[in-house]
């Protein structure tokens, strides 16, 4: 479900869920077209509606490939801890946490306080250099300056990517209670919309019941 990059030979590009973010893209904007069309109609049957089957189709067409395509994938992928903890101790992601924390904890400038990181980003070999309690004070007083001394407690924040994950607490965020709620919400909607699906299928199914009961009143 992967390519080679076109320009970087060690690089693996995740294709069909490009595609497949372009194809749901084509979906939404066939419910406005069906919107544009339906607007303004009274009750009843119009030739306008014959436009709407094309949609529908393809719509239709769109969501299956999707399904399957989406199938595959799920079914198929291996999540790699190790590499992706690697690859998280081998970069500055940690460095906006900092900014953050020297805004909350310091009442730093956001503009400062990114200013900071910035040069510690800049001056750090490797990103553990980042976290370096005096490098820190020594820029923060270059930027602001002021003397301000760090607490231990903010550099084992910042050393531990659990417990940044866990600050985050705003709808949406990365932290495990976060996805764990999200998760059981879309479950919910997931059998919400099912049930919808049964019943408007029942009431489809009836429609087909009372249509026979018709045609035989009619032809008998």
């Amino acid at each position: 479900y992967c390519s080679v990059s076109s320009v970087m030979p060690q690089k693996k590009n995740p294709d069909t869920l490009e595609l497949i973010r372009s194809k749901s893209s084509k979906i939404v904007s066939n419910l406005f077209s069906a919107i544009m069309i339906v607007k303004s109609i009274p009750t009843g049957y119009f030739r306008d509606f014959q436009d709407l089957k094309p949609l529908l189709r393809s719509s239709f067409e769109l969501l299956f490939s999707i399904i399957e395509m989406f199938t595959g994938i799920f079914s198929s992928i291996t999540i790699n801890k190790e590499n992706q903890s690697k690859a998280v101790n081998e970069s500055f992601i940690l460095a906006l946490d900092l900014a953050e924390l020297l805004v909350q904890e310091y009442n730093i400038p956001f503009r400062q306080s990114h200013k900071i990181v910035a040069l510690l980003v800049k001056n750090s070999e490797k990103p553990g250099d980042m976290l370096n309690k005096e490098k820190i004070e020594k820029y923060i007083f270059d930027v602001i300056n002021k003397e301000i001394k760090i607490s231990v407690n903010l550099i084992q924040t910042l050393g531990n990517l659990n417990l940044c994950l866990e600050r985050r607490i705003s709808q949406g965020s990365p932290a495990e209670k976060e996805v764990k709620d999200y998760i059981h919400k879309l479950t919910i909607n997931k059998e919400a919309l099912h049930n919808l699906f049964l019943k408007r299928l029942e009431m489809i199914r009836s429609a087909k019941v009372l249509r026979e009961k018709m045609l035989k009143s009619l032809l008998s």
